[in-house]
């Protein structure tokens, strides 16, 4: 009884607050209309048609858990799936790495120049990703200015783009090339709420620049590197844009990401059902990455 009681002063108080304050939430209603149109309503559509054969034009066909039962059991989506975990580990342990290894140097105290390094750093994030997918494949090409730098010092041409194993690693490279600043920026600011007064401490102590960096600036940077590491997740399983305009997804589908799949299987093969039901599998993923993220906050909230 109190409980309902309690429950229902609750909404009698958050209304009369949304009544107080209704000319603040008229302003910012736009957002949420559109975030539930163009967010909200795609995803419980795509959950819908997901569960029928659809092809875009043809009458809707309910199949139920069909398109999944097929999805599960196909080679193709799990090779793709295979291709975005390779390009992802490669990726984000070399961007964490590199990100670490620049902020530190633009940290450096007394450093002249230093926002123009962190301003020419972050540059590449504002180009086109479709304007440096074309740059990086004229740049990959046969006898493009890379291999002719590579022949210069005495090593043999690469066929970076039509080699099993040589695509991944053109498209990690774009992706580093792109995205390398972003992270650097995000790790250079954890650095900056990291107290100086450590480092005096440790150089008294007698540690040296190795020892600052390993000691204090990787422990006190653990949270920001998990943020790092989930968002670059995220990116990762988004990626489309460089494998389609590099390599189409080949040679052999080495490089078919999950993304460029599902990109491949709707608009290609005209299974919009089959396509909708490897977005939820999607959906499912960065669920488990938000839940993950919450979690590493909440823990690091706790032994702050």
């Amino acid at each position: 009884m109190y409980k309902r009681e309690e429950k229902n002063l609750y909404k009698y108080v958050l209304l009369k607050e949304i009544l107080k304050y209704k000319h603040c939430y008229l302003f910012i209603s736009p957002f949420f209309i559109l975030f539930a149109i163009f967010f909200i309503y795609p995803i419980f559509y795509s959950i819908r048609i997901s569960l029928f054969s659809f092809k875009g034009i043809k009458p809707e066909e309910f199949i139920g858990f069909d398109n999944y039962i097929n999805l599960f059991q196909d080679a193709l989506f799990y090779r793709s799936l295979a291709n975005t975990f390779i390009i992802w580990i490669f990726f984000i342990s070399i961007v964490i790495l590199f990100a670490l290894i620049i902020s530190s140097l633009i940290d450096t105290p007394n450093l002249k120049l230093g926002g123009f390094y962190r301003l020419a750093i972050f540059i590449p994030l504002g180009v086109s990703t479709v304007v440096v997918s074309i740059v990086f494949y004229m740049l990959f090409q046969n006898k493009g200015i890379l291999n002719y730098f590579l022949g210069f010092i005495k090593i043999p041409s690469i066929n970076w783009l039509n080699s099993y194993y040589w695509s991944k690693p053109a498209i990690i490279i774009v992706m580093l090339w792109r995205w390398t600043g972003y992270y650097t920026i995000l790790i250079y600011a954890g650095l900056q709420s990291i107290n100086k007064n450590l480092y005096e401490a440790a150089r008294i102590d007698g540690s040296g620049t190795w020892g600052i960096f390993f000691k204090i600036k990787i422990p006190l940077l653990i949270p920001v590197i998990i943020f790092c590491m989930i968002i670059g997740t995220i990116d990762v399983l988004q990626q489309f844009t460089e494998p389609y305009l590099l390599t189409k997804g080949g040679p052999e589908d080495s490089t078919m990401t999950i993304g460029l799949y599902l990109y491949y299987t709707a608009f290609r093969f005209g299974k919009i059902g089959y396509a909708a039901s490897i977005g939820c599998v999607l959906i499912v993923f960065f669920i488990i990455i938000a839940i993950i993220n919450s979690r590493v906050r909440k823990l690091n909230e706790k032994y702050k």
